[in-house]
């Protein structure tokens, strides 16, 4: 959290203190791609394996400070929507569980432009989190070990007002989450092969 005051600190001195501030406000939407993975593991006397992740959305109220013009912050304030699913076997058989994720995210990028192209990069503050579990055991839980920190590198073409963009966040440390069902927790370590986020937006 210190590190997210500082951060936005920094960009509002640096914007309210240029004399060739162009400010600019907007949003942007689109869809995601992510593959979390994992060896399957066992808890008690269940076995839990990972399965293909529906493709997610996000939504993000976006800003632009350009100073000068070809030198650009954009704080940006996003939810990242995504699907997890699962699939439990025990002696009793196999079931399936969907977990459904809503993060909000605080992404600050850096970056410069070079005619129609924008080119940025930078920190991903993570700042809450809600889920929903669709399961017939309802002891089924799971806790995402989400970093407070992720980066994203990404690029965009500007058209007039508005723009398209694609951009890769990722987490540069591994990560684990906690798994409970009947009675018992376990954690798995996650293989992440990040998310890619295709999006298009306009500013005003």
């Amino acid at each position: 959290m210190k590190a997210l005051l500082l951060t936005i600190t920094m960009v509002l001195a640096t914007a309210f203190g240029a004399s060739a501030q162009i400010f600019e406000i907007g949003f942007r939407g689109g869809v995601n791609i992510a593959k979390n993975d994992f060896a399957q593991i066992s808890t008690g006397d269940y076995r839990i394996s990972h399965l293909q992740s529906n493709v997610g959305y996000q939504v993000a109220l976006t800003t632009r400070i350009s100073i000068p013009h070809f030198l650009q912050i954009s704080p940006e304030f996003q939810m990242v929507s995504h699907t997890y699913r699962y699939r439990i076997d025990s002696k009793m058989g196999s079931s399936k569980a969907q977990v459904s994720v809503n993060r909000f995210e605080i992404p600050v990028t850096f970056g410069f432009k070079i005619w129609a192209l924008r080119l940025f990069g930078g920190p991903v503050f993570s700042i809450a989190q809600s889920k929903n579990i669709e399961s017939i055991k309802r002891d089924f839980d799971v806790h995402y070990d989400d970093s407070k920190m992720a980066l994203v590198f990404g690029a965009a073409l500007d058209l007039g007002k508005f723009f398209i963009d694609a951009r890769y966040n990722f987490n540069p440390k591994q990560t684990s989450d906690k798994f409970e069902i009947g009675g018992t927790t376990r954690s798995a370590k996650i293989k992440d092969n990040g998310m890619w986020q295709f999006s298009a937006g306009f500013f005003f």
